[in-house]
């Protein structure tokens, strides 16, 4: 009886490590694919122009805008925003032969940045300086460095970092109701003093976001290899549904539901009453 037992747990034993072995496997692929895709796929399709070194400083004309839509395959690139009560405006420093390539405009009320016929830029470097009274959306694409260089204000705000983007604010963003984050490829997306009433995050691939601040509600989607770092983003109420090999680090002081399935982890902080469904090889944990 004994032996039939221990031969149980072993087959158990076996089957747990070959579905953590098959996500493991999984999650490498996943982001072994993400970084070639954003490091060789702009090399093998489209033309490359490389930077002549002439450094210019251009001010370009635009209209009022309340979104952004930044992209294009351009290396060394830099996205300095501002919120100020002021005209808009774009600032471009960057090689005197790439300017031709870029295409700047505002399309119903969006700035969209990009290359004009998907060429791949190698700029001594591109610095954008920008500014406008408000923005409620920014999609962030390519391989830019978004800094939020001001505090924000937004009725409703929609950030979203795909490619290999690394987007950043270390001042307060203050949203008046919803917020929504997407995180995806291999970006990064790093607010340390977010306030809002309702926060949907969701990250997929190999993307990670960083957030401190507050809301009253939330809900986190994880899957893949996506990971939320959020110990010091404080929750009264969380939905949380984790997929994969996610993972998720979170405090909530009132109510904490969803589902924790394949390899995924929960790690949370706070006394909530908690209704968790862990599968699989699912967990969830209360850190102290």
């Amino acid at each position: 009886m004994a032996s039939a037992s221990f031969n149980q747990l072993q087959i158990i034993k076996q089957i747990t490590i070959k579905q953590i072995l098959t996500i493991m496997r999984k999650t490498l692929f996943l982001c072994l694919i993400a970084f070639l895709a954003f490091s060789t796929i702009a090399a093998e399709n489209f033309k490359t122009i490389k930077g002549d070194g002439n450094i210019v400083t251009k001010e370009i004309p635009i209209s009022e805008y309340t979104q952004l839509k930044i992209g294009g395959n351009i290396e060394k690139s830099v996205f300095n925003y501002s919120q100020k009560e002021s005209h808009p405006s774009v600032q471009l420093t960057i090689d005197s032969n790439l300017l031709p390539y870029l295409k700047i405009q505002v399309e119903n009320g969006c700035l969209i940045i990009n290359t004009r016929n998907n060429e791949r830029l190698l700029p001594t470097r591109l610095i954008i300086n920008s500014q406008s009274v408000e923005l409620n959306k920014a999609q962030i694409d390519g391989t830019y460095r978004f800094i939020f260089q001001t505090g924000l204000n937004a009725k409703s705000l929609e950030l979203t970092a795909g490619g290999a983007t690394d987007v950043r604010s270390k001042q307060a963003i203050e949203v008046e109701e919803n917020c929504k984050i997407q995180v995806s490829g291999v970006g990064k997306l790093n607010v340390d003093d977010l306030h809002c009433s309702d926060l949907s995050a969701e990250v997929k691939d190999c993307g990670e976001l960083f957030l401190k601040g507050e809301a009253k509600s939330g809900e986190y989607k994880v899957v893949d290899a996506g990971k939320i770092n959020a110990y010091e983003f404080v929750m009264e109420e969380l939905d949380c549904h984790i997929d994969d090999s996610g993972e998720a680090k979170a405090y909530v002081t009132e109510r904490l539901k969803g589902e924790i399935s394949a390899a995924g982890v929960l790690q949370y902080k706070g006394f909530p009453r908690s209704d968790v469904q862990c599968k699989e090889i699912g967990k969830a944990k209360r850190i102290k």
